[in-house]
């Protein structure tokens, strides 16, 4: 890890110990705010702040939030050795591991250097971090990813060295060698577990991961991922119940992605119930959707952590419920379930009173029901002009047969990019995009195509798998005339026929349906 750190000249990481003392510091630190490691280690944070932070705490009150909550996010001054300020953004994150006890901190210079008689904290403070958030967001994910496949080089490298030792003549002789053997490898596979899942989180945020969509079976995958761990739990003392319908729930989906989310909950509840039992249960809701849940006895989640608790880093400060780990597993499985259009929530009662996660996902019954339900309600589309621009082909290839049997023609698209190239000059009658593609977004796609004359009448409406207020206000604010949560709502088509103003009360309807 420190070799990986070192060759990192972007980002500034620098460890603390648990007084707030410099410990570490990489090439990018350096290079970030002009110290050489000689010249910092055993200095206290406070020598990289600002006259102003450093007489109101700042540094300090950083560190009680992250000692209390996990991390704290930063964005404020900096001083360089050489006097001069720079704007940072950061996360200072608690490390409490068996061994190793402190800070981490990562931070990355968003600005040029000011100064120091124009350094205030109004308008300039705020036009920085305005025009940085993206980009830093981007540049977080893309060092996850680098880091992450850094550190699996050397794990495969120690993971092979441990299966030569463990076939060795004088390993099975020696018992000591042996359990030795053994630790080394269980703790390869952990820590490839934690790698795989951070490049997972990075590939997600950076529209990178590669996603198949097939037809699964539910409970095959939540079969085929509890079954192996009877055993563990079994051996703990615990009780792992599963229960499920009898009939198939079939859902359309990435098997491999959907194996995560079930091993993710399931591997979580484990580790955080040391007594008691983990319930996991699938079922089909009333809206046709795949309900899986998964409830433990175990240590449950204090108030102030359940609604951060799908965040990245995020774990319990408290030391009768904490466990060893970075706290991403959850934050990977939010990101997958948003992934497939589905939801998932977290609730607990408190400490020690255990905890259940709720995912529902789409079904390919409920895309059939929806389908049929709004089928017979649509009117005449013979003729109309339908675009459909969404990054998952099979998608767009399936919604866009309804249509096609009421006599309209459909386009279809996977990409904005695309889609602005198919257009030249051919004006659609309604126009139905993904929000959350790769590339060019939706929101950025419509952009484009509102700022041509001939395409401001047409009907856009923002298609999702998330259907809040807010998602609704962004979506008719970046120029779409309505914001449907999938799966697709083919009704919206009538709206060639009423014109923009009905269009939003009929797609409010259909919402409702």
């Amino acid at each position: 890890m420190r070799i990986v750190a070192d060759g990192t000249k972007d980002y500034a990481i620098i460890t603390f110990d648990d007084d707030g003392i410099i410990t570490n510091w990489n090439a990018g630190a350096e290079r970030i705010f002009g110290y050489a490691e000689a010249e910092v280690i055993g200095q206290s944070a406070d020598i990289l702040s600002t006259e102003e932070d450093r007489a109101n705490n700042v540094a300090q009150r950083e560190f009680t939030e992250a000692r209390l909550h996990g991390r704290a996010n930063e964005e404020r001054w900096h001083t360089r050795k050489d006097g001069t300020r720079f704007f940072a953004s950061g996360v200072l994150s608690r490390v409490d591991e068996p061994g190793l006890s402190g800070f981490a901190k990562i931070a990355r210079d968003l600005g040029e250097s000011l100064d120091a008689g124009t350094a205030g904290r109004g308008a300039p403070v705020q036009t920085v971090r305005e025009a940085s958030e993206r980009d830093a967001q981007r540049r977080r994910d893309e060092f996850l990813a680098v880091v992450s496949h850094e550190l699996k080089h050397p794990l495969n490298l120690i993971s092979a060295s441990a299966e030569l030792i463990a076939r060795a003549p004088e390993t099975r002789e020696s018992l000591n060698i042996s359990r030795a053997t053994d630790t080394i490898r269980r703790t390869v596979i952990g820590q490839a577990q934690i790698i795989d899942d951070l490049l997972d989180i990075s590939r997600v945020r950076t529209g990178k991961l590669s996603v198949v969509r097939t037809a699964v079976d539910m409970r095959e995958i939540v079969q085929r991922v509890s079954s192996p761990v009877q055993d563990d739990a079994k051996h703990r003392g615990l009780a792992l119940n599963v229960s499920m319908t009898d009939t198939p729930i079939i859902i359309y989906a990435d098997l491999t992605r959907i194996e995560q989310i079930v091993w993710n909950l399931i591997s979580n509840a484990l580790k955080f119930t040391s007594r008691g039992s983990v319930n996991v249960s699938l079922r089909v809701n009333e809206h046709a959707e795949a309900v899986l849940g998964v409830s433990d006895t175990g240590s449950g989640i204090e108030p102030a952590l359940l609604p951060h608790i799908f965040d990245m880093f995020q774990q319990s400060r408290d030391p009768t419920t904490r466990r060893a780990g970075l706290g991403i597993g959850l934050a990977l499985v939010r990101d997958l379930v948003n992934l497939h259009g589905g939801a998932v929530r977290a609730e607990s009662e408190g400490v020690g009173k255990g905890a259940t996660f709720t995912v529902t996902l789409p079904t390919h019954g409920s895309l059939a029901h929806v389908n049929a339900h709004i089928g017979g309600a649509l009117q005449s589309l013979q003729g109309l002009q339908i675009l459909m621009v969404d990054d998952d082909a099979a998608t767009v290839e399936t919604f866009k047969l309804l249509p096609e049997s009421e006599g309209a023609v459909v386009r279809t698209a996977t990409s904005g990019e695309e889609a602005l190239t198919m257009l030249d000059g051919q004006v659609p009658d309604v126009v139905l995009s993904d929000i959350g593609m790769p590339g060019m977004s939706g929101v950025e796609f419509v952009g484009k195509l509102r700022q041509e004359p001939s395409m401001k009448s047409v009907i856009c409406i923002a298609l999702s798998g998330f259907g809040e207020e807010d998602d609704v206000s962004q979506a008719q604010k970046a120029g779409f005339d309505a914001h449907m949560k999938k799966p697709v709502l083919l009704a919206s088509a009538r709206t060639h026929r009423v014109g923009r103003a009905d269009a939003r009360s009929i797609c409010a309807d259909v919402r409702k349906q």
